[in-house]
């Protein structure tokens, strides 16, 4: 009888990776420390993704030069921008702005209308948009937005105040 031949089965071991260990005080350190290292860590990664949000935001940019709003010696203004600013995003200009009623009584259906100026302040575009506040108070205050396509050649913008497709106020 013929004896039955096992398989010899050859298992080579890697040797067992070092251990490391820490004494108490490592240990203690490390979780002093943890919480400041946290923070510094995600104040960079915060300020990292400001910083690439504002590069990648393509075009964006504060439209420079508002042109003051022209007074006629004499003339009472209905109505006087307080403030605006204009940001340039993706071929389009976002103007948002606020105003104010000179006067006595209330004033309806009042619109702005921005236009847009090249460099020798003459008009390139022109589109209007009715205030926030249908009826706006006397010496009441409103806002208003628009988004106008930008024209090449544009520099700065004007804005004036009117009645919904009649009289300027201002």
């Amino acid at each position: 009888m013929s004896a039955l031949l096992k398989p010899r089965i050859e298992i080579e071991l890697s040797p067992l990776p070092e251990l490391i260990v820490e004494t108490q005080a490592e240990i203690t350190t490390r979780r002093r420390f943890a919480p400041i290292i946290s923070t510094c860590a995600l104040s960079l990664l915060a300020s990292t993704l400001l910083f690439l949000a504002i590069q990648s935001a393509e075009g964006v940019s504060t439209t420079p030069n508002l042109l003051p709003l022209s007074k006629s010696p004499g003339v009472l203004q209905k109505v006087s921008l307080r403030s605006a600013i204009a940001e340039r995003q993706h071929g389009y200009i976002a103007l948002k702005g606020e105003l104010q009623n000179q006067t006595n009584h209330r004033l309806k259906n009042v619109e702005a209308v921005v236009e847009l100026l090249n460099a020798e302040g003459t008009p390139l575009h022109a589109e209007s948009v009715l205030i926030t506040q249908s009826a706006l108070s006397a010496h009441g205050h409103s806002t208003f937005e628009a988004v106008v396509q930008d024209v090449p050649g544009t520099t700065s913008y004007r804005i004036q105040f009117r009645h919904l497709m009649g009289s300027m106020l201002n």
